[in-house]
């Protein structure tokens, strides 16, 4: 049994048990054995030859069939869904626009744009009915201070990441933030302000609320399908983040339910189709969700996305995420 606070995840690549619906799929990525302990993360793909025998973004897959439907009575042939309702949707925590001192976070509206905010406060709304703004700082302040990479044919990669704050943060460490999130869980901006990253995650920053966390060993998983799969992961694990970014919430007859950032319309340049955005215009950005949709039309055929939940066996380990911690040590200079 491992100490409290350490992780140990120990997957044996090659059982493979097929995650089905019909001919639908939804699989967990390769795994690897990762210990997350005393701020230091270790990444150990050598024992199952990862680089020499797994194809690139080979998949462990799991029979969705396992899963229930957090709702009771909840299945993919109802006209619609909304895991968040349309009803008071812009009043939601995770809806309301970011302040101007969290506006000042740089890496707080990375997060923000990249959907990962809005799936995971969603989520935890339309499954547990908690409704947070997600604090991005406190997972900042949960970032491992060391990473160690091992793999065959590979060099021992070891790389060590300042302490984060709002101005230092890159997208080159995008692939730890689910190991962060299994790991620490998250809490809600009410609690520690995504207006700089604290020094002390063991309370709030805010004198008389009480630290509270969620999605606590929760894992990142990748699925691939077509709309019934989609359909599928949407009522029995939450928030889907499409391959593109696009953050789905359900679906309304022939329209998948998304969700999108508002931009001022006044002034959008003309030139831009509605809602689009160019480089450089972050300042036109309210950073407000609101309801969108799109035509299940928009991915038609095979898709591939990723969901949130703590009742899978293996975390997704993309080999990309080999290739980013070779980079990292020039990045971080």
């Amino acid at each position: 049994m491992p100490p409290q606070n350490e992780i140990v995840l120990n997957l044996q690549v090659g059982d493979k048990e097929k995650m089905k619906v019909g001919r639908q799929i939804i699989s967990c990525g390769v795994t690897i054995e990762q210990i997350y302990k005393n701020n230091e993360l270790v990444l150990d793909y050598r024992k199952y030859e990862i680089l020499s025998k797994v194809p690139f973004l080979g998949y462990k897959e799991y029979k969705i069939s396992k899963a229930k439907p957090y709702r009771e009575g909840t299945a993919i042939n109802d006209t619609s869904f909304f895991l968040v309702s349309e009803i008071g949707f812009s009043s939601r925590r995770t809806s309301a626009a970011l302040g101007d001192a969290d506006m000042a976070c740089d890496a707080v509206k990375k997060f923000h744009r990249s959907g990962k905010y809005a799936q995971l406060g969603y989520s935890l709304l339309g499954k547990d009915n908690v409704d947070v703004q997600p604090s991005y700082t406190y997972l900042l302040a949960n970032y491992p201070k060391k990473v160690t990479t091992k793999a065959l044919d590979v060099n021992e990669t070891v790389i060590d990441i300042p302490p984060l704050t709002c101005e230092n943060y890159n997208d080159t460490l995008n692939p730890y933030l689910e190991f962060v999130l299994h790991k620490s869980g998250f809490v809600g901006a009410e609690c520690i302000p995504n207006t700089e990253v604290p020094t002390d995650v063991t309370k709030c920053s805010v004198d008389g609320v009480t630290l509270k966390k969620y999605f606590e060993n929760y894992k990142e998983a990748a699925f691939k399908g077509n709309s019934d799969t989609i359909k599928e992961v949407l009522i029995k694990f939450g928030a889907v983040r499409i391959y593109d970014g696009t953050v789905i919430i359900g679906w309304n007859e022939s329209n998948w339910v998304t969700v999108v950032e508002k931009v001022r319309q006044d002034e959008i340049d003309p030139v831009d189709a509605p809602g689009e955005r160019n480089d450089g215009e972050d300042e036109l950005l309210l950073y407000i969700y609101e309801l969108g949709e799109k035509a299940f039309s928009e991915y038609a055929g095979v898709v591939q996305g990723f969901v949130y939940n703590n009742g899978f066996t293996a975390l997704r380990a993309a080999l990309g995420l080999i290739a980013a911690v070779l980079v990292l040590p020039a990045l971080l200079l």
